[in-house]
């Protein structure tokens, strides 16, 4: 059963959520749902987020219907699973652009404890300096760049700073305009 390493629980999955997402998810999702619940790891990366929330939340920053949200990262990417595809997806609204992800949700789990993964498929960086400068994130917020990379700000971990995910992911896509999804 894949667990999310050094994770802090914000609440339980309550069971009418899981009974609503079963067989609509990759399973090893609801594994993480049943065993860990909501919350966040990898010294406040990866948050697992309530999808009936954020889809609540964000409405028309979504970039297509039947998007379902699962993870959301300290950056402010969300990873979706995409139901109709059958696929996943990395929302990067800090890029402005939607990249495919992982297929194996038990292998991206398994590999957010190696430095060499979180870099490549978790696209991480600078989330280390940033949390070396402003400490680990609270379970609803995010890191943002400040100005937003899409106005022309440097990327740069000296121009993060801490704020609410979902309002930043709305501010993204209210500024810079909503991500292209094919």
């Amino acid at each position: 059963m894949p667990q999310i390493p050094d994770f802090v629980p914000a609440a339980p999955v309550p069971a009418a959520t899981i009974e609503r997402y079963r067989g609509r998810i990759p399973d090893p999702v609801l594994a993480v749902w049943q065993s860990q619940g909501f919350g966040d790891g990898v010294g406040g990366w990866l948050k697992v987020i309530d999808p009936d929330l954020t889809i609540e939340r964000l409405g028309d920053a979504l970039p297509a219907p039947g998007l379902i949200p699962l993870f959301a990262t300290a950056l402010a990417d969300i990873v979706v699973w995409d139901e109709a595809r059958q696929k996943s997806r990395v929302l990067l609204y800090r890029y402005g652009r939607v990249d495919p992800f992982a297929t194996n949700f038990d292998l991206a789990i398994g590999d957010l404890s190696d430095p060499e993964a979180l870099a490549e498929d978790w696209l991480w960086e600078p989330f280390p300096a940033v949390v070396a400068r402003l400490g680990r994130p609270a379970y609803a917020d995010a890191f943002m760049y400040v100005p937003l990379l899409a106005l022309g700000g440097p990327e740069s971990p000296d121009h993060l700073d801490t704020g609410d995910l979902l309002t930043h992911v709305q501010l993204i896509t209210q500024l810079a305009g909503p991500l292209q999804y094919v």
